[in-house]
């Protein structure tokens, strides 16, 4: 397919100096852009007036929990009444409510509902997204919700990226040590077969610094990459055991120590950080802008899951992290195109719109970047191009 968007308004490359166009057009040929600015007409090119718009790369949600069954509506009413997460999971709710009610599903029946959110998500812009598992809390279950995603690679319009997240929670009726065991030496093997990465919850009350230690490393010893969920409710030296082990991401981050932050730094870890979890748990927020200045690079995502995030539009987690974690808009938007991308180890082929990398981006119908944070209730007419198809969306 041949594709030229002529004349767009305003052109956010997204790269590191965030680099802006004017009154530009992009030819996209085989899914992929192959020119970028002043282009003559070319025959037999379907073409669009874009001089309403502006363009920047596809969004990329780099931490979603999206395959699950169920809700978790019954305790939205305790997080209000101020119960906490670690209460709510002793009481049989949270995670391993979810872990039941996705158990209960059939394929067909996940596979179903991952593509309806994985269409809401399209709407908002987002054409990449990573998707952990983590509600199957077993050897078969985890499996079949490997396999799932995989199959669903080829049904889903985004390119999926398979996160392993067996050390989610301990399943009940479980010891710690059992199901620790139980992932070291037959989990992680089994997940290497559908997985690019492995995550774990270093947590209190989850998974410790060195019971996430020994499941990181028998990840990488099986060839899987690290991401780690960190410190969201405590300091667990989860953000340190990220930079330890060299891994890719480290995510939540909410009471990271700027020792953590300094080793993450050391080996280029990207930090995840999810304010939508925060909002919606009224817990504290992640010190985004010590990040920052400790030079360590940011991504934004959603954190979409049933329980604590619920949450379709990557441009609300962007949001937050303007309004309330006080970044500026250039490193809201890079957390949600090229510094997620770096978080997924994508950075090469998306995130950023250059001459070579696929054609992923998204035009919305307005004169520049500000106005879709000044209005921020606002749902933008837009134009949404995965790999060069076009998907157009109304207001």
């Amino acid at each position: 397919m041949k594709l030229l968007l002529k004349n767009i308004n305003k052109i956010y490359v997204c790269d590191d100096k965030f680099k802006i166009l004017k009154n530009s057009s992009i030819y996209i040929e085989n899914g992929k852009i192959e020119e970028i600015g002043k282009i003559d007409k070319k025959q037999g090119v379907e073409e669009i007036d874009c001089s309403d718009y502006i363009c920047l790369p596809g969004f990329i949600d780099s931490h979603t929990h999206l395959i699950y069954g169920g809700d978790r509506l019954k305790e939205f009413e305790l997080k209000l009444k101020g119960f906490s997460y670690l209460e709510i999971l002793k009481k049989g709710g949270g995670i391993l409510k979810t872990v039941s009610d996705t158990r209960k599903k059939s394929d067909e029946e996940l596979e179903n509902l991952l593509l309806k959110r994985l269409n809401l998500m399209l709407k908002e812009g987002t054409t990449t997204i990573e998707i952990k598992t983590g509600y199957g809390l077993s050897l078969k279950d985890e499996e079949r919700l490997l396999k799932i995603l995989n199959n669903i690679k080829g049904k889903a319009v985004q390119d999926i990226v398979i996160t392993y997240m067996g050390a989610h929670a301990v399943p009940k009726n479980y010891s710690k040590k059992k199901y620790i065991d139980e992932i070291i030496n037959e989990g992680i093997k089994i997940a290497s077969k559908y997985a690019e990465f492995c995550d774990v919850f270093c947590e209190k009350g989850v998974f410790t610094y060195s019971e996430s230690k020994k499941i990181c490393e028998k990840a990488k010893e099986e060839g899987l990459l690290l991401k780690i969920h960190a410190d969201e409710l405590s300091d667990s030296k989860g953000a340190y055991l990220a930079g330890e082990m060299g891994a890719v991401s480290c995510e939540h981050m909410v009471y990271s120590n700027s020792k953590g932050i300094r080793k993450m730094k050391e080996k280029d870890v990207i930090a995840v950080l999810l304010p939508a979890t925060s909002f919606f748990l009224r817990k504290k927020f992640a010190n985004a802008k010590r990040i920052k200045e400790e030079g360590v690079k940011i991504a934004i995502a959603t954190d979409h899951n049933p329980g604590t995030s619920p949450c379709f539009s990557i441009l609300t987690p962007a949001k937050l992290a303007l309004f309330i974690m006080k970044l500026d808009i250039k490193d809201v938007i890079l957390g949600i195109t090229l510094n997620a991308a770096r978080a997924i180890r994508r950075e090469k082929i998306i995130g950023s719109i250059e001459k070579g990398k696929q054609a992923d981006l998204i035009l919305f119908k307005t004169n520049d970047i500000h106005y879709i944070f000044y209005n921020f209730d606002l749902n933008f007419e837009k134009i949404v191009i995965k790999r060069g198809k076009v998907f157009k969306i109304d207001a």
